[in-house]
């Protein structure tokens, strides 16, 4: 199936006290996820938009192709219908009203994996709102025959607008480069006075299609071969073959502008979707990729990840097939910053992400491990048994306190949750009196995750500030989120 390959940069940027001076918040201000009412424009971290290329011209001032002129683009292009949404033959118009966004922002971590899946996709081929999306965009100048460059540009559009669905941008983000409400404030749980402020609108980058391309190129034809004679993938079944091979500086001058520097291969996040249909119009052809994937992962996924959390990305179609039941083989590349995770204070109703926790029993030993952008625990006992434990200080339950606790778990990705393995919440210390103890559910595979809610010890509920510790017996699972609740 798919193999992620991903590099974790985590880059948080936050406002230094010479910008808080403009009078977002006084310093007593604890942030919640949400935007600023005015900051025009972020200084810190802008959005340059790419210069367009008109990437139909001859193959050397391609940004990106499809097949290099073997028909490859044309199967993909020339489907016989419009590239509007609603020529899809298989989707009606009692679909297109299903699939409509009425501005509800989904929040993965308040929601089933079945549930979330459905609110992002009614179904494989749609993501909710791209019907509209699409009309207000009008990205095609011919809808009966779709430019290169305008085909990825319709795609920096439908993947913020992803992000969008669960809150990451705002809905009111007109994305374009010179929009001025496009920026997210977070929790910065390690200074609650000093927010996080990010624009997390996905951003074009010319190297990593290129990337892309000369993967699929390497993959699928013998090209490169003959230059390259080595690691080639001549037989060689794996999805992800050719994405170790980058042409020589000298090689790339024929796919890149004449001032453009030498495309180097870093370790990007990197995927390969057997989904997107050879005649599916262009305005669907990248939903199936991204709903399919959510369907089979979740949220917390490797391969969902980078689509709500990379700053950079590349994509290369390569069809194989034939028109009526081809496949138009997607690969990503992304890149570049990767957004913090939108949490909120310590408190009740906030979802607490299992990474920022104030003190842990083992530093920079085994027991404890941070996961890749999620943040998530690999939860294991010390060599001698003895549980490990992470502390939340200064938990804050309020006057009118908690009685439920809603956690999220994966399995290890190597076994599953031994017997012995559960999770105890306790006040004000490792050994303090247990809130509730939960046994870790087997997800089946690592990036699939269990939500549970369980009901707090005693007849009252839990009130004041405290000091929260959560330890951890036996192994086998992962340990990713929790959020206190009075139901």
């Amino acid at each position: 199936m798919i193999k992620l390959k991903q590099l974790t940069i985590l880059t948080a940027i936050q406002l230094s006290s010479a910008f808080l001076s403009i009078g977002l918040a006084t310093a007593s201000t604890q942030y919640t996820p949400g935007y600023p009412s005015s900051l025009d424009p972020n200084p810190l971290h802008p959005y340059i938009k790419e210069p367009t290329i008109d990437t139909d011209k001859a193959t050397h001032s391609r940004w990106i192709d499809y097949g290099l002129g073997n028909g490859h683009w044309d199967a993909m292009t020339n489907i016989g219908t419009s590239h509007a949404p609603e020529s899809t033959p298989w989707l009606t118009a009692a679909n297109w009203e299903a699939a409509k966004w009425d501005g509800t922002i989904y929040d993965p971590y308040k929601m089933s994996h079945a549930d979330f899946y459905k609110a992002i996709c009614p179904s494989n081929d749609q993501i909710r709102g791209i019907q509209k999306l699409y009309h207000d965009t009008k990205p095609f100048a011919d809808e009966f025959n779709p430019t290169k460059a305008e085909v990825d540009e319709w795609h920096r559009h439908v993947i913020n607008h992803i992000r969008k669905l669960v809150g990451y941008i705002p809905a009111s983000c007109t994305d374009s480069p010179d929009s001025t409400n496009c920026l997210f404030l977070n929790h910065n749980p390690k200074n609650p006075t000093s927010p996080i402020i990010e624009d997390r609108r996905a951003k074009p980058d010319r190297c990593l299609f290129a990337l892309t391309l000369w993967a699929n190129q390497r993959k699928y034809t013998r090209m490169w071969d003959a230059v390259a004679p080595t690691n080639t993938c001549l037989n060689v079944t794996s999805p992800h073959c050719g994405e170790s091979f980058v042409p020589s500086a000298d090689q790339q001058k024929d796919y890149l502008p004449a001032d453009h520097a030498t495309c180097l291969k870093g370790s990007p996040a990197s995927g390969v979707f057997p989904t997107p249909k050879t005649n599916a119009p262009w305005s669907i052809k990248i939903s199936r990729a991204i709903c399919n994937t959510i369907q089979q992962e979740s949220f917390w996924g490797g391969h969902v990840g980078p689509w709500f959390f990379r700053e950079k990305f590349g994509l290369s179609f390569w069809e194989k097939g034939g028109l009526v039941r081809g496949i138009a083989t997607l690969r990503s590349y992304f890149e570049g910053a990767l957004s913090t995770i939108p949490v909120g204070p310590k408190k009740v109703g906030s979802t607490v992400i299992a990474g920022d926790f104030d003190e842990e029993s083992h530093p920079n030993k085994l027991p404890i491990q941070i996961y890749a952008h999620m943040k998530h625990f690999r939860a294991l006992s010390d060599i001698n048994g003895t549980p490990s434990w992470i502390k939340f200080s200064d938990f804050d339950f309020g006057t009118a306190g908690a009685n439920t606790i809603h956690i999220i778990n994966s399995r290890s990705a190597s076994i599953s949750p031994t017997t012995d393995a559960a999770i105890s919440v306790r006040l004000g210390s490792p050994t303090g009196t247990v809130l509730a103890r939960i046994i870790p559910l087997n997800t089946a595979q690592e990036n699939r995750v269990a939500m549970q809610k369980v009901r707090l010890s005693g007849s009252a509920p839990i009130t004041g500030t405290n000091n929260l510790y959560l330890t951890f017996e036996g192994k086998g699972y992962h340990f990713h989120s929790f959020r206190f609740e009075k139901e």
